[in-house]
């Protein structure tokens, strides 16, 4: 039993190795604080509760305003199952209305490493308030497209993005950039980088699916 199980969780390990989910917002980290575990401010404008570095601050699913439009900013026709929510530099305008949040521009990014350039793929949708751009490795992905312009840019989520191109060889990096014009911000990301296997590891993961079935006819 106990080698079965071993063998189970190193097929597992190896094939969950191949997907890296790049959700903003996702967990451990909570809402209402500066605890995103994969994406970290860059940049930002400063002001009362903002940050320009640390992990990015996951905003509240609600927030109390008291004009009605509580929830309405994080609709954005996500499957409650993507477990992607908005990221922000700071708690401005939002978790109780006390402030709005500076113009300019927040950067958020991310990093990942590629090890075989013919089979990296990155897909990804994106939505901001009032405007996102995405860049990797400091070339433009999506900018300025059709929905993310104008103060409805937080509405809805753009068309998926499909990337093969444009990695280098080891750590690369995702920037999320939101342009602000004034009041609420933040920016959302739900996607993933995959990679297929190499053949040595497709070959030890096949080696391992043999050894289960013939611990089990044995069983």
């Amino acid at each position: 039993m106990r080698i079965l199980a071993c063998v189970a969780v190193a097929i597992s390990m190896t094939a969950a190795g191949a997907t890296l989910n790049l959700n903003t917002g996702q967990a451990p980290g909570t809402m209402g604080s500066f605890s995103d575990p994969v994406w970290s401010i860059a940049a930002g404008p400063t002001g009362t509760g903002m940050n320009t570095s640390g992990a990015a601050y996951i905003v509240e699913n609600s927030y109390p305003r008291g004009d009605g439009l509580n929830q309405l900013w994080q609709t954005v026709g996500l499957p409650p199952t993507s477990m992607a929510n908005f990221i922000s530099s700071g708690d401005c305008g939002w978790d109780g209305y006390t402030a709005d949040c500076p113009g300019g521009d927040y950067s958020f990014t991310t990093t990942f490493a590629v090890t075989d350039l013919a089979t990296a793929r990155l897909e990804f949708s994106v939505a901001g308030d009032n405007r996102v751009e995405v860049y990797l490795n400091g070339g433009p992905l999506l900018y300025g497209q059709g929905a993310m312009s104008g103060s409805s840019g937080w509405a809805s989520m753009s068309p998926l993005q499909v990337v093969t191109s444009g990695f280098n060889l080891g750590p690369n990096t995702l920037e999320l950039r939101v342009i602000n014009d004034g009041g609420f911000t933040g920016g959302i990301l739900a996607g993933t980088f995959t990679e297929a296997p190499e053949p040595g590891t497709m070959a030890v993961t096949g080696a391992g699916l043999a050894l289960l079935a013939l611990l089990r006819r044995k069983r």
